[in-house]
């Protein structure tokens, strides 16, 4: 029952995967972010997911937009009609990784930039832009275009399967939301730390903390804040929801080192 609940909010198993991510990985993830921003050291293997992830994830939004919005144009209790846009110019932000996955390679913000960057920085852009796009003139597509695209995925073995569809399409999100979230939160919060001896100051550092988090954590899980806003209600999926994110708000901002 529990694992269902899941299921049917996969917004609060993302939550649940990105405590589990907090816990065990980011610190790993902070450390080598630490060792490429402040010391210049070259991280192939980091920039190579970095330059990567937000191509990994057009191909999760690819499977799994269609089945969110199929679930949204039936059960959406309030339809969203600015927030879509709003939510990808705060997703556009996150790819300020680009430029760490490119320190990782020895390439400083001093620098010309490379023609492979520049080239690479312009296509994200415009999948970016591409992407805000599609959720103006298409937040609600025809019925036939839900079809026509289940068909073409239908073709791809177990993808045949909606639920298959879109849990291979989380998959392909988490690297994006993570890695995204682990770079800017290292370059915004986990490299300052907390002065809690002065109690005023170390109010203010919190607060901008607990600020920058709530702002990262809503644009890295994007889909899920868009369905879970036309589609949550109840009040148990609301308790678990907001539950979840105060558990990784609390966990974050516990890891933030002391003056």
């Amino acid at each position: 029952m529990p694992f269902q609940f899941l299921l049917r909010f996969r917004g609060i198993l993302f939550n649940l995967l990105f405590l589990a991510y907090l816990l065990l990985v980011q610190p790993h993830v902070l450390a080598r972010l630490d060792a490429v921003l402040d010391r210049g050291a070259a991280d192939p293997l980091l920039g190579i997911l970095l330059l990567a992830a937000p191509w990994i994830e057009l191909a999760g939004l690819y499977l799994v937009t269609p089945v969110v919005l199929s679930r949204m144009r039936n059960g959406a209790a309030r339809w969203p009609t600015t927030l879509p846009s709003l939510v990808w110019m705060a997703h556009l932000v996150l790819n300020i990784m680009l430029f760490v996955g490119f320190a990782c390679f020895g390439v400083s913000s001093g620098d010309d930039p490379p023609l492979w960057g520049v080239l690479l920085m312009a296509a994200v852009v415009l999948k970016e832009l591409g992407y805000l796009l599609y959720w103006i003139m298409k937040v609600e597509p025809a019925r036939n275009h839900t079809r026509e695209k289940t068909r073409f995925l239908g073709e791809i073995g177990f993808l045949q399967n909606p639920a298959g569809r879109e849990f291979l399409g989380d998959l392909l999100l988490l690297p994006f939301a993570l890695l995204s979230f682990g770079c800017l939160w290292q370059m915004l919060v986990a490299r300052n730390p907390i002065h809690y001896s002065s109690p005023a100051d170390a109010a203010l550092e919190l607060g901008l903390a607990v600020f920058v988090f709530l702002m990262l954590f809503s644009a890295i899980r994007s889909l899920y804040f868009i369905e879970e806003w036309a589609t949550l209600r109840g009040r148990w999926p609301i308790v678990v929801y907001a539950l979840s994110i105060l558990a990784n708000l609390a966990l974050a901002v516990a890891a933030l080192p002391a003056a």
